[in-house]
């Protein structure tokens, strides 16, 4: 019971410990990676450590009931209610989080299925930069994404092309290949199936956000180093609106002080 306990704080520690540490200072923003790393660390160890609390009770729960003489019943009753207690929070757990991610690859695979489809229809060019398919299509928005399939892909739109100057391009198109080659995909789906499985609770809200700052700017890293800071940067000024100042801020980031 002392090493369920000991699980257990840990698990809680990881919780309230996360949003403390990784979510504050500068630091986050000038080393994205290792923050990134920091945030997983904690949450994937708080997680196995979840796991072998409610497996050890669950042990601990039957082996007391097996173990304990009919005289004393106190044992053998707290050891059967401690086992179907952690046995209905390993059921409900595991029902909520099948759930959220049947819905979430479902979404994924209507998402990729869309895609196919407008580059189907709307595809005008396709090029191959460092290995990877890269599709334009026409749309008046300013778009561009990576895609992961059977095949790795990126498609740009005529909107996001013909606001850039090519070397700008280039840098948007390295942007999603970082993506592409660092799998932030899975780090966001995972981050994304947290929050959506536990959204009242803080650290899975901080970790889902953070996910998605810290993946752009990772990738931004990437593309600066590629094509330059400064074309990076400029790309990023460019695809900034007056609704959203994050590109604009990426943007000065990169650049130095």
């Amino acid at each position: 019971m002392i090493l369920v306990a000991a699980l257990v704080a840990y698990t809680l520690l990881t919780m309230f410990l996360a949003p403390l540490l990784l979510g504050r200072g500068h630091w986050r923003i000038d080393r994205p990676r290792l923050c990134l790393w920091l945030w997983f660390a904690l949450f994937l160890s708080g997680l196995v450590s979840a796991a072998a609390a409610i497996g050890l009770a669950i042990t601990y729960g039957i082996e007391a009931h097996l173990a304990a003489s009919r005289e004393d019943w106190l044992v053998p009753t707290g050891g059967t209610v401690l086992a179907w207690i952690s046995l209905g929070l390993a059921g409900g757990l595991l029902s909520v989080v099948g759930t959220k991610l049947g819905a979430m690859i479902i979404a994924e695979r209507k998402l990729r299925a869309d895609f196919a489809r407008l580059i189907s229809t709307a595809g005008y060019r396709q090029e191959t930069i460092a290995g990877l398919s890269v599709h334009y299509i026409n749309s008046p928005r300013p778009l561009a994404c990576g895609l992961r399939g059977r095949t790795a892909e990126i498609v740009v739109s005529s909107g996001l092309a013909d606001r850039l100057s090519p070397a700008e391009v280039r840098a948007v198109i390295e942007h999603e290949r970082a993506h592409l080659r660092g799998r932030h995909d899975l780090a966001t789906r995972l981050a994304a199936l947290s929050c959506a499985c536990l959204p009242t609770l803080i650290a899975s809200r901080e970790l889902h956000r953070a996910t998605l700052l810290l993946t752009e700017l990772i990738a931004d890293d990437a593309a600066a180093r590629h094509c330059g800071a400064g074309i990076t940067a400029s790309a990023l000024a460019k695809l900034s609106t007056g609704d959203d100042h994050l590109f604009h801020l990426r943007a000065q980031r990169l650049l130095p002080a």
